[in-house]
Parts: C-alpha cells; sequence; structure tokens
C-alpha cells in the first residue's frame, strides 16, 4: 500500500468521494428497482384484480335485480307496470353482458374457465325472457312456473360466481403480500448496503488521515 503515499491528496479525497457516490448509486438502484417492482404489482393488483372482483359485484347485483322484477312480474296484471319492467329488463341485460364482456378480458389474462358461469346465464336469461313475455300476456300463473324452473341455474351461476370473486381477491392479496415482502427486502438490502459503504468510507478516510498525518 506503499504506492499510495505517491497519490496527491486531493486524489486520495476524490478517491474517498467516488466511494460515496457508488455507494449512492448502488442504494439508490436498489430502492429504485423494487419500487417499480412494486408499483407493476400495484397496478397489477388494482388494474386487473380488483377491478375483477367489481365487475363480478355489478353483475351480481344486476342479476338480483333481474330476479327482482321476474319475479314481480309473475304476479302482477298492470300492463304499465310490466311494460316497464320488461324496459328495465333489458337495460340489465345489456348491462350484465357489456360488465361481463369487460371481466372477460381480465379473465383471458389468466386462463380462467368460465362455462360454468356463462352457461348457467344464458339458461337463466332464456327463462327470465321467457318469464316476461308470459307476463305481458297475462298468464302469470305460467310466468311464475317457469321462473321456479331458474332457481337451479341462479344456484349455478351464484356458486360460480362465488368462486371467481374468491379467486379475484385470493389474487388481489397475493400480490400485496409479495408487494410487502419486497418492500421489506428491499429496506434491508438498502440498510446492508449503507452500513456496508459507511464502514468502507469510515475505515479509507482513518487510512488517509494517517496518511496525510
Amino acid at each position: 500500500m506503499h504506492w499510495l503515499n505517491n497519490i496527491k491528496v486531493v486524489y486520495k479525497i476524490l478517491f474517498l468521494i467516488g466511494i460515496a457516490v457508488l455507494s449512492l448509486v448502488a442504494v439508490s438502484y436498489t430502492g429504485g428497482s423494487y419500487l417499480k417492482a412494486s408499483q407493476q404489482g400495484m397496478n397489477t393488483m388494482y388494474s386487473e384484480k380488483m377491478e375483477s372482483v367489481r365487475l363480478l359485484g355489478d353483475c351480481s347485483t344486476i342479476v338480483r335485480s333481474m330476479q327482482a322484477r321476474a319475479l314481480e312480474s309473475s304476479f302482477i296484471t298492470d300492463q304499465k307496470q310490466l311494460q316497464t319492467n320488461k324496459t328495465d329488463m333489458d337495460k340489465y341485460i345489456q348491462t350484465y353482458e357489456k360488465e361481463w364482456s369487460e371481466y372477460q378480458k381480465l379473465a383471458a389474462l389468466t386462463g380462467k374457465d368460465l362455462t360454468t358461469v356463462e352457461k348457467s346465464w344464458k339458461n337463466f336469461r332464456g327463462i327470465i325472457e321467457q318469464v316476461m313475455t308470459l307476463s305481458l300476456a297475462g298468464k302469470q300463473a305460467e310466468a311464475k312456473a317457469i321462473y321456479e324452473s331458474a332457481i337451479p341455474q341462479i344456484i349455478a351461476w351464484d356458486n360460480a360466481m362465488i368462486t371467481l370473486r374468491e379467486d379475484a381477491a385470493k389474487e388481489a392479496q397475493a400480490i400485496n403480500d409479495e408487494n410487502n415482502q419486497a418492500t421489506d427486502t428491499a429496506i434491508q438490502s438498502m440498510i446492508i448496503k449503507t452500513l456496508a459503504a459507511l464502514v468502507i468510507m469510515l475505515l479509507f478516510g482513518v487510512f488517509l488521515m494517517k496518511l496525510i498525518t
């Protein structure tokens, strides 16, 4: 190490500064990398998983509204109210299929099997449309009987939807857990690198002081 004696003090100081700069770069890079990964995870959680939960929730609400309108229509004979219910039902169906289409795009990213839900929805929609047609024709008794036949389809659809909602919630939680773990790892890594840099600078600084004096 005697060769250091031949180096000017200014270069020794610059060397120490270089170590400090490199240490800061290493710490910043570590923090930036983990922050970027965390941001990507959060984007996935909110743009895909939580959005999936919202869309599925909207679909469930719509189906409940359809059930209420169909059941009411199988009991009443007021044509004005029946026409209102029919208009509402058409809007519900249109909104459901729009929301479901958005969910399908997200579900395609993870390859989810939507066969049961789609089959149950198709059968349920067909039954509901029959109920409304019979109700408008004044055949309430037949409409009620048809509506009751929709119950197994509703149960099958609901069970499949519950599974999809639970899966989306679990996936969102898993991403959140990964982000928390990544944050803890990043903090530990930055602390270690910072302490290592401080020790190196301290030792080198002491060494330089001895050379200077």
